[in-house]
């Protein structure tokens, strides 16, 4: 396993998380995708089609909550969105399900 990303990651503060569910069965790609966001407005990137396949990104991406969540938007449905506003204060972004 390549762990360069995760060695970037040690020690950045994580402000946000946001998770996708891939729902399109025409689009082929992981079940699931976590998008770690940082203080510095960098990401990082895990891929899991199940519990025994998880992958990680090779790398900090640039890019705050709104990168995160525009990332493989259009093949991916957002699940979960928090994030850490201006106060510190936990946020949770609900997300309408597009129609199936």
């Amino acid at each position: 396993m390549n762990d360069i990303g995760l060695r970037q990651i040690l020690g950045k503060t994580i402000t946000g998380v946001v998770i996708k569910q891939n729902n399109h069965k025409k689009w082929i790609g992981p079940d699931f995708q976590i998008k770690l966001v940082f203080l510095d407005r960098t990401n990082f990137e895990i891929y899991v089609d199940s519990p025994a396949d998880i992958r990680f990104g090779g790398g900090i991406d640039p890019g705050g909550i709104e990168a995160a969540r525009k990332y493989m938007g259009e093949r991916m449905d957002i699940i979960v969105d928090l994030h850490l506003d201006e106060n510190g204060r936990i946020v949770k972004t609900d997300h309408d399900k597009p129609a199936q």
